[in-house]
């Protein structure tokens, strides 16, 4: 009798072996190209962050080479003359710099820093800074002192002219009729009152040390101060804009209480340093107390329930510890039925007519 030995079907095994390998090979070259992406991205992030400093580098020799020169001839020490432009470049390997300096008498200097990104010889990252400049006059204020400065008795006028403009000079003469504001006066004083300008007209700015302060002297009966009040802006102050920049000074005030001393003693507890945590716990911490800020804000200007409740409480204080008693023993459906049932207890609201 003949034996046939039985075949078992192997088709099957073989796609399926095919295809799996397909897969992993697939998966693999993903694998692969993310991880060339990740470096790619992290090499231009480098490169990126190495740029910036290149163009400041060039900005700081383009500013030397302008306080050295002066008003001479600016194609010097390896500066090349490009039309109405001065030029200069560094370059090796991995970093180039170009430097401009454009406008001879007010000058503007461009400068852009590159950086090679690692891995590929010719590809760049560059950043870009443009500086504005111009040239002071010899004595850049009208007054200077070391120490206090008082300015006692009547008709005391500091102020300016400018020569070379019609508009603030007569022939290139003083002329009070044309006077200019920039009579400024300062001191390296830090003291109270560093600069008491009494009854003194100043056309210009004044400026103390760090901490110190400005006196604006009698203007009527009694020798009663007007003002007195100090901090330090670059922007020019005229009469048109003066009221508007002394009432942006003064709102510091409102900053710091209105939201940082809020935060600090009126129950968010930031003036605490959250140290805690070994990595981002502390940052986490003191942001979520920021957004909660934030968002109590929000519902004071749209939730008038809200807006209703902190009222009658008065204090932020007491209504966090009211809330905090509230879901500590309850579990309330949402927002809406918490401040309804609070001010169905404090008898407000559309509970106020209920006994």
């Amino acid at each position: 009798m003949r034996v046939t030995p039985k075949r078992e079907p192997s088709g099957s095994a073989l796609i399926v072996t095919v295809v799996t390998t397909g897969i992993l090979g697939i998966m693999l070259a993903a694998f692969v190209k993310l991880a060339e992406f990740q470096n790619h991205i992290t090499a231009r992030s480098h490169a990126w962050n190495a740029a910036l400093p290149l163009a400041e580098a060039g900005v700081e020799e383009a500013l030397t080479h302008l306080y050295h020169v002066d008003r001479g001839d600016l194609a010097t020490n390896g500066w090349i003359r490009f039309g109405a432009s001065w030029t200069r470049t560094r370059t090796n390997k991995n970093l180039r710099i170009a430097m401009v300096i454009s406008n001879a008498a007010q000058p503007v200097v461009y400068s852009r820093g590159g950086s090679r990104i690692v891995g590929r010889d010719h590809a760049f990252v560059e950043r870009t800074v443009r500086v504005r400049t111009r040239r002071e006059a010899l004595f850049s204020k009208a007054i200077v002192a070391k120490e206090d400065i008082t300015l006692n008795g009547n008709n005391i006028l500091v102020d300016s002219f400018d020569s070379l403009d019609p508009a603030y000079s007569s022939g290139g003469l003083y002329d009070s009729a044309k006077r200019k504001n920039n009579g400024d006066i300062a001191t390296n004083s830090s003291v109270r009152n560093a600069l008491d300008t009494d009854n003194a007209n100043i056309c210009g700015r004044v400026s103390t040390g760090p901490g110190g302060s400005v006196e604006i002297g009698p203007k009527g009966k009694g020798g009663k101060v007007l003002y007195r009040n100090t901090f330090i802006t670059d922007l020019e102050i005229t009469e048109q804009n003066v009221a508007a920049i002394v009432a942006s000074g003064r709102s510091r005030w409102k900053i710091e209480n209105e939201n940082n001393n809020t935060l600090k003693t009126k129950g968010y507890n930031l003036e605490h340093n959250f140290g805690h945590g070994k990595k981002h716990l502390s940052s986490l911490l003191a942001t979520m107390n920021l957004l909660a800020f934030a968002m109590h804000g929000l519902l004071d200007h749209c939730d008038a329930h809200y807006r209703l409740i902190r009222r009658t409480l008065v204090t932020r204080q007491t209504f966090f510890d009211d809330i905090r008693a509230l879901t500590r023993y309850h579990r309330f459906a949402s927002w809406i039925a918490m401040m309804d049932f609070m001010m169905k207890g404090l008898e407000i609201g559309p509970y106020e007519s209920q006994g």
